[in-house]
């Protein structure tokens, strides 16, 4: 029995996974602006990139299976940013 409700958990886990929900991704974009902002320079802004680099791997995880599902669930997403980026994320 145990093992069929962690198969059904399972299942409903990688349904709402997929489910196509696919939002702005303002936590990634939240820290690419963060380090945009840190200097003109661009070899400040690669060693700032370079030293925050679980930021830039934990923020879309984050973005991926929490936020933009949130948004996809209630129309607003719940991390908005107060100055977004002035351009989009390439």
């Amino acid at each position: 029995m145990k093992a069929t409700l962690t198969k059904c958990v399972l299942a409903v886990a990688l349904c709402f996974s997929l489910s196509g929900c696919f939002g702005a991704f303002n936590a990634t974009r939240v820290v690419w602006d963060l380090n945009n902002q840190v200097s003109d320079r661009m070899i400040v802004k690669e060693l700032v990139f370079l030293t925050s680099l679980p930021a830039y791997i934990i923020a879309p995880v984050l973005d991926m299976f929490v936020f933009n599902w949130a948004e996809w669930l209630t129309g607003e997403n719940p991390i908005d940013p107060e100055n977004p980026p002035s351009r989009p994320l390439k």
